[in-house]
């Protein structure tokens, strides 16, 4: 074995007391209901994060498209579909940039495919991932972030161990 071998790098574990310390650009959560974590960030975000999975888009008005069909025009609409997965900027309110709220239900297979995504889509920042409540199969739990995250993508990883 050589001399100049660098010690493994990979995911950093945090103790809950760690949590609210600096250190990452985005953090990712679970659902509202499935965390005390992501109800004491949403209550600090000023509920942006209950608002919203609450938001709905508006339907266009039928007497509207009539109209204008009367009138021998046509509307190109398209509904747009949203994303499962919410960015909220903290605009300064918690110690980084971002929070990336994921939908309830989701399973563990898409947590780490937004995971990847996202550490791709913004030119790998640093993480901090948040626990479920309870122990659950739908939420990666450590293990299976060392075991399905690529080396160099882990190196960016932070993992919260506990519930506050």
């Amino acid at each position: 074995m050589s001399k100049n071998t660098t010690p493994t790098k990979g995911i950093r574990t945090l103790p809950k007391t760690s949590a609210w310390r600096e250190g990452s650009k985005i953090w990712i959560l679970p659902s509202v209901k499935s965390s005390l974590w992501t109800k004491k960030i949403d209550w600090l975000l000023n509920f942006q994060i209950t608002k919203t999975f609450r938001f709905k888009s508006k339907d266009i008005n039928p007497e509207f498209v009539n109209t204008l069909s009367k009138l021998g025009l046509e509307l190109d609409w398209k509904e747009e579909t949203l994303s499962p997965v919410n960015l909220i900027l903290t605009m300064g309110k918690l110690p980084c940039d971002a929070v990336v709220v994921l939908p309830d239900g989701i399973t563990k297979k898409a947590v780490l495919k937004h995971t990847l995504k996202l550490m791709e889509d913004f030119k790998r920042p640093t993480v901090r991932m948040f626990p479920m409540e309870t122990k659950n199969e739908r939420w990666p739990e450590l293990s299976d972030l060392k075991e399905d995250l690529p080396q160099e993508l882990s190196e960016l990883l932070e993992f919260v161990e506990q519930q506050p």
